[in-house]
């Protein structure tokens, strides 16, 4: 599969916003809220299965892929030692700084 042409867009509404990821003139919108404990920058919120599969249909199976590439987007473009880190028990990527923790 050839590589696809994708960009991402942090919007900012106070306190938390939206990841906009775009590819090939899909779009999806991914919520995010500022972190409060210790080294947590961001909460970056993932769509469950389900809901992955009924709004972002043009991105079946793509699910991990896209939101690690938005998740490590996300780290590099908005803190300088960060790191993207996945919980899987409640679907968010942890965005958390290296330092202090």
């Amino acid at each position: 599969m050839p590589e696809s042409n994708w960009s991402t867009e942090f919007v900012a509404k106070g306190r938390y916003g939206d990841m906009i990821y775009r590819e090939d003139g899909y779009e999806l919108k991914l919520y995010w809220e500022i972190g409060g404990a210790s080294n947590v920058i961001f909460i970056l919120f993932i769509p469950d299965d389900k809901t992955w599969a009924e709004k972002f249909a043009w991105a079946k199976g793509r699910r991990d892929e896209i939101c690690l590439r938005v998740a490590q987007t996300m780290a590099n473009q908005n803190c300088t030692s960060c790191r993207a880190e996945y919980h899987a028990e409640d679907n968010t990527y942890l965005i958390k700084s290296n330092i202090g923790g």
